[in-house]
């Protein structure tokens, strides 16, 4: 019944502790004895198998918790484990085991991703929260693992498979091959994190098994982890096959003891596409034909060269040159409109302000071509 105590009358004599704790669950201790955690990690043990609990509740020693739900479980192995979420925010969630159901010792991840929220509302909050799990009494799985189900963002359903016994510490180097396994769930020594958008899965492709990440999520992404002993010097080698090279990008990390990650290193890949022995024609024309620039290197174009645009503005410099010391600037200034000798009379005042005033436009436009030219040529700002 205290399952139900926040669905039902708190008053209701069928309900041992009428207190207003929340998101009850419980497991039996070795000594028969019965544990119990709410809400905010508030714990308390029974000796009559749930009748009566101790009513001096109080927060179990050790725990961080975002006052959010909390999940308890004995395991099929007998061990105990805890799942919730060990900080001040409700992600990300975690794993701790126990040997007797009292004392916890470990703490692992379970789900560290967090998502984009897509939906604004009240009362809403980031990461994997609301940890709920197989209540005893209500049957065991058929693989005998430990599964929890949760809310991402308050907006996801997720539920995570974590195999029993729980592994903490790798104890060999990775040497795996997908060959024998006929189920990813046969991958006990990997972490999948496989959305409903982005899955996961065990494929045979051309007679052999390859473990395939798919992706069709705008707001989140498929992952795999393969965890290792700690070392100093490592050489890594795998098999990958693409099957596209145009959209996406594929990530590898390698994270130290501590889960800190290394630069990410960025792989474009590209599927094998060669060959031994010379295409055909009509091989090569359809390979041609099927690029992204066909039909743009094949169109014939002659534009203007350098050469020719600088050769067309010397010999405009040139024209304006030679049409300013044949031109009689003394027509513009009340004088006559024809060409006379330089040495026939003497410059007037307004005469000689006039040529100095074409000079110095002749000498700009030259420099302005210059650092037009240099200026292409050397990156000059504008």
């Amino acid at each position: 019944m205290m399952q139900w105590v926040e669905e039902s009358d708190r008053n209701d004599p069928l309900i041992p502790l009428k207190k207003e704790y929340k998101a009850f669950n419980y497991y039996h201790l070795p000594d028969g004895k019965v544990a119990c955690l709410w809400k905010h990690a508030l714990t308390s043990i029974s000796n009559d198998e749930g009748k009566t609990w101790d009513t001096l509740v109080y927060r179990a020693k050790g725990f961080v918790n975002s006052n959010a739900k909390i999940w308890g479980q004995r395991l099929t192995d007998g061990s105990y484990a805890t799942v919730y979420n060990p900080s001040e925010f409700r992600w990300p969630l975690a794993i701790s085991t126990s040997a007797d159901g009292l004392n916890y010792t470990t703490l692992n991840l379970v789900h560290g991703e967090i998502t984009p929220m897509r939906y604004g509302g009240n009362y809403k909050s980031y990461g994997p929260q609301y940890t709920r799990g197989i209540q005893e009494g209500n049957g065991t799985p058929p693989d005998r693992n430990l599964w929890v189900s949760y809310s991402m963002n308050k907006e996801d359903m997720w539920v995570s498979r974590i195999p029993v016994p729980v592994k903490i510490t790798p104890t060999s180097q990775a040497n795996d091959s997908f060959e024998k396994c006929t189920n990813i769930s046969e991958l006990t020594n990997w972490n999948i994190y496989s959305p409903l958008w982005a899955p996961v899965s065990l494929e045979n492709v051309n007679g052999e098994n390859w473990l395939t990440l798919s992706d069709k999520d705008p707001f989140d992404f498929a992952k795999v982890v393969r965890k290792i002993p700690a070392t100093s010097e490592l050489k890594v080698s795998f098999n990958l096959l693409a099957h596209q090279n145009n959209k996406g990008i594929f990530r590898i990390e390698f994270l130290d003891e501590k889960g800190i990650p290394t630069p990410v290193e960025r792989a474009f890949v590209c599927p094998p596409g060669s060959r031994v022995g010379p295409a055909t024609d009509a091989e090569r024309s359809a390979t041609i034909r099927s690029s992204l620039l066909a039909g743009y290197y094949e169109k014939a174009v002659d534009r203007e060269s350098a050469y020719e645009v600088l050769n067309i503005r010397a010999q405009q410099s040139a024209a304006e040159a030679k049409a300013e010391q044949g031109f009689d600037w003394g027509g513009i200034l009340g004088g006559g409109g024809t060409k006379k000798p330089a040495a026939s009379r003497s410059d007037s005042v307004l005469e000689a302000a006039a040529k100095s005033v074409a000079r110095t436009i002749g000498s700009e436009l030259g420099r302005q071509i210059v650092r037009g030219v240099l200026g292409g040529i050397l990156g000059g700002r504008k």
